[in-house]
């Protein structure tokens, strides 16, 4: 993506913010801050404590289905690791899945191509759910919620965007024809790439059979995941506790500050803007996942003042997870996995 755009993103993402900011009444939120309910906010932390624990509880459930000896407190360490990457790169919150898959294969002795695919499988889980979500948040905005239609058709935009992404993850075809899926030209480039470090590969024909392998082989994990019943339902239930727990976080800042809001406000809102925010090239989604919750709440007809602090609380509380105890449990592996 051409760097003109990421600027021009960011500048329009910094105008809604300073737009909102304009709007926000100092005095009020000095008020709601001093008459604040603080064990509430002990709850809301420990909520988004419980939506990390469930989350490590699909990962651990998923590897240890596959392989035995998988320890659930062991394996923190490497997920807040995983979070940590994946809140300071932009677009779709991937770049923390190789280095999750990376240290599970070096503490419990898997397969390389065998962790990838596992951790891909979780995030595969978290897709699937998550659209149905979505797809729940769409429909109820856009049936019951009186928003511009400029704003509908930017959500609706999101949701083909996503249904887009999650369709190849439900259709996993057993008969996929690797030798058309990859670009020979793709594969001649990693080819010539790789020979340049280490000539593992005589020919072409050696590297292309070898990276045929592997995507079968992680294919076959997932037909096995997505197949498997009780893997199913783990990963099902699973990942609605974790929403759950995240949406129940946003709940408890609000009570926290002595606002009633209904539950099906906080789940649409906090949805949409995960959505948004992941799909945007800034690194977390810094500013417009903020910047979207704060819009949504309005629509809702939340006070802004109320809105922007619940949402800047909620923030720091999820920030305190992704990247304080991310970087502490990056530090962590460092030590301990080898």
């Amino acid at each position: 993506m051409k760097r003109w755009y990421k600027i021009m993103l960011l500048l329009v993402v910094l105008a809604a913010i300073y737009y909102i900011i304009r709007k926000i009444d100092l005095i009020h939120i000095y008020e709601v801050i001093k008459k604040a309910n603080y064990e509430l906010l002990v709850l809301a932390f420990l909520s988004m404590g419980l939506s990390f624990l469930s989350w490590n509880y699909r990962y651990y459930k998923i590897l240890r289905h596959f392989k035995k000896g998988i320890n659930f407190f062991s394996l923190f360490p490497i997920l807040m690791s995983g979070v940590l990457i994946n809140t300071v790169t932009p677009t779709a919150s991937s770049g923390g899945e190789p280095l999750m898959a990376y240290l599970a294969s070096r503490k419990y002795k898997i397969k390389a191509a065998q962790a990838l695919a596992l951790t891909f499988l979780d995030k595969v889980y978290n897709a699937i759910i998550f659209f149905f979500i979505t797809l729940y948040c769409v429909l109820f905005i856009f049936f019951f919620i009186n928003i511009p239609p400029s704003i509908k058709a930017t959500i609706l935009t999101l949701l083909i965007i996503s249904l887009i992404i999650i369709l190849p993850f439900i259709f996993v075809k057993e008969r996929l024809k690797l030798k058309n899926f990859f670009s020979k030209l793709v594969l001649k480039v990693l080819f010539a790439t790789i020979n340049k470090v280490n000539k593992r590969f005589p020919t072409f024909k050696d590297f292309e059979l070898f990276v045929i392998k592997k995507i079968q082989y992680i294919l076959q994990i997932f037909k096995i995941g997505l197949k498997d019943k009780h893997l199913i339902t783990v990963g099902t239930v699973s990942t609605l506790l974790v929403w759950f727990f995240m949406y129940l976080s946003q709940y408890f800042v609000f009570k926290a500050l002595n606002y009633d809001i209904r539950f099906n406000a906080i789940l649409i809102v906090v949805s949409l803007a995960w959505l948004v925010g992941n799909l945007a090239v800034i690194p977390g989604g810094i500013g417009v996942f903020e910047a979207t919750m704060i819009a949504l709440y309005s629509a809702f007809g939340i006070n802004l003042a109320i809105a922007g602090l619940a949402t800047l609380i909620t923030r720091i509380i999820y920030y305190t997870f992704a990247i304080g105890i991310g970087y502490l449990s990056l530090l962590y592996t460092q030590f301990h996995i080898k």
